[in-house]
């Protein structure tokens, strides 16, 4: 028990307790075999547990213990316990539904985003096979198509690329349009010359040297490519 002695009253066992407990949870643990087991002791390792900060080991007991109903909830469950409570039914359901009633008693103390994660995922995993199986599509894509939840598909790079050039050249537009309406006033407020304001309207709405090689480059490639009518200015001799 020295692994908690930073916590030892939380974590206090009675001989008598632990005489009665310890040979059928040895004999359980013996007989377990299997991933589920590897899992368990991987997340509740001693490396685990040296790891939490001290706030994160004051909220765990050795008997209803917040802390894993709250964190540790899916691994918590892993574990062959042989009750009459569970009898029949999964523990997983089981341990969500005395989580719930412990947080309702506890309401200051909150799940961790890393717990809320892993549970969502978990019964995702859950319902996603059968789901499949009658209507042969994946839950997360039928989810999309309601737009209650507000779920859609994640953007790929070149659409938010598009996306940004289109915000881009809308907020452009809209600027050139209010210029163009007091364009008069700017030219006689700044007392500029025509020519001087010429200059400065040709600056302000037509595109730079830089980005007029990036586009002619750009049509060039997929000209090369194929993938584009190559731009003639006489009858194509062929």
């Amino acid at each position: 028990m020295s692994i908690f002695s930073d916590n030892a009253e939380a974590f206090a066992v009675s001989q008598n307790a632990f005489d009665k407990r310890l040979p059928v949870l040895l004999k359980n643990f013996e007989k377990w075999r299997g991933e589920k087991k590897s899992k368990y002791l991987e997340h509740f390792s001693p490396t685990a547990w040296r790891s939490l900060s001290a706030a994160k080991r004051g909220m765990h007991s050795v008997s209803n213990c917040r802390g894993c109903q709250m964190n540790h909830l899916s691994f918590q469950s892993l574990f062959p316990l042989k009750t009459n409570r569970l009898k029949g039914v999964d523990p997983l359901s089981v341990s969500l539904k005395e989580a719930t009633n412990l947080r309702r008693v506890t309401k200051k103390l909150k799940p961790s985003k890393a717990t809320l994660q892993e549970t969502a995922k978990n019964i995702y995993l859950k319902i996603n096979e059968p789901f499949k199986d009658i209507f042969d599509t994946d839950l997360a894509e039928a989810l999309t198509k309601i737009p209650e939840i507000g779920l859609a598909h994640a953007k790929t790079k070149a659409q938010k690329k598009k996306e940004r050039r289109d915000n881009a050249r809308c907020f452009k537009n809209k600027i050139e349009e209010q210029w163009s309406k007091v364009d008069c006033d700017t030219l006689l407020g700044a007392r500029q010359s025509f020519k001087q304001r010429e200059f400065q309207r040709k600056s302000l709405y037509f595109e730079s040297t830089e980005e007029g090689k990036q586009r002619t480059q750009k049509r060039k490639a997929l000209e090369d490519a194929g993938l584009r009518m190559k731009k003639r200015h006489s009858p194509d001799p062929n």
